[in-house]
This record gives C-alpha cells, structure tokens and sequence, in this order.
C-alpha cells in the first residue's frame, strides 16, 4: 500500500480517477448549487458523506433527482443509504 492525499487515493473500478474528473469533484464540492448538474456523478456521494455535506444536500433538487433515477437502475446499498439519510433531513427541516 502506498501514502497518498485524500481523494488522491479513491478509487473507481479499480483505476484512480483521472485529474478532470478529480476536477470536476473539486468544483462540485466547493459550488454544489451551482454546479453543471450534467456533470455530477452520484459516487461523489460516497466521498462526500458525513452530516454536514449531506444536509447540504438535501437541499439541492438535481442531486436528489441523479439519486432517485441511479437508484431506481442499480442496487447500492451505500447510496440507498445515503438517499434515505437525505430525505429524514429533508423531513426534518419541513417539519420545523
């Protein structure tokens, strides 16, 4: 195993991820509402998962949306997770 950054070291496939697409989650983490929503990928998420960026979340429709129809084709436990952790905070703030 080797020392590496961070996102330097996540994995896709078993290939690291090319500097665009580690570019492309960069801009989408430092703008998540204002990011092209063509170009987000909902594996991001898996990154990006604790509390405070998935509240964020929550918050934005397209991710909401690439969720939904990603899990509607495609079993991932670790995103059906996410999705529901998603909609409580949503739950949560319209219940206030």
């Amino acid at each position: 195993m080797h020392n590496c950054l961070a996102l330097n070291c996540w994995k896709k496939g078993g290939f690291t991820l090319s500097l665009n697409v580690e570019a492309e989650l960069f801009k989408f983490i430092i703008d998540p509402e204002g990011y092209d929503k063509d170009n987000f990928d909902v594996e991001w998420l898996k990154i990006f998962h604790n509390d405070s960026f998935i509240e964020n979340f929550s918050k934005i429709d397209y991710i909401i949306e690439k969720l939904e129809d990603y899990l509607i084709n495609n079993n991932d436990e670790e995103l059906n997770k996410l999705y529901f952790k998603i909609l409580k905070f949503n739950y949560d703030r319209d219940s206030v």
